[in-house]
């Protein structure tokens, strides 16, 4: 079926490149072709953005960007739990209570993390300074 499908897009792909009778809808072909088919195009160079941001900065950009999800998540984890058992509760109350359960796997996998940090960290800056050398 898909092959068909790309056959079919193949045999019309210069009725919308430049100068063709659907030049204007060419984005939408494009777009398209894209999401069904992988593109021959390939990088030469390696697909490195250069800009003063580092790893730990957007780390932290992602740290403060799950922050809401905590928080909703907890609130649903109390709301999901006060529908189970037929509680009324606030959704302040159920904050606390997803929280509660919430708290004991975030507390693990920092703590994991804090203590595997500097092993990690040494083994990715010994690798590198191989190959640097």
């Amino acid at each position: 079926m898909l092959g068909l499908l790309k056959k079919v897009l193949d045999k019309y792909r210069n009725n919308f490149e430049e100068g063709g009778k659907l030049e204007k809808l060419y984005p939408i072909y494009e777009a398209t072709d894209t999401i069904l088919f992988s593109t021959n195009e390939v990088t030469e160079n390696g697909p490195h953005i250069r800009d003063s941001i580092d790893t730990k900065r957007v780390m932290i950009l992602v740290v403060i960007s799950l922050l809401p999800l905590y928080v909703f998540g907890a609130i649903n984890i109390g709301f999901q739990n006060s529908i189970a058992i037929g509680l009324e509760r606030s959704n302040w109350e159920n904050f606390w209570f997803g929280f509660y359960k919430i708290w004991p796997f975030w507390a693990w996998s920092n703590t994991i993390y804090i203590a595997c940090r500097p092993c990690i960290f040494t083994y990715y800056t010994l690798k590198h300074i191989y190959f640097i050398f």
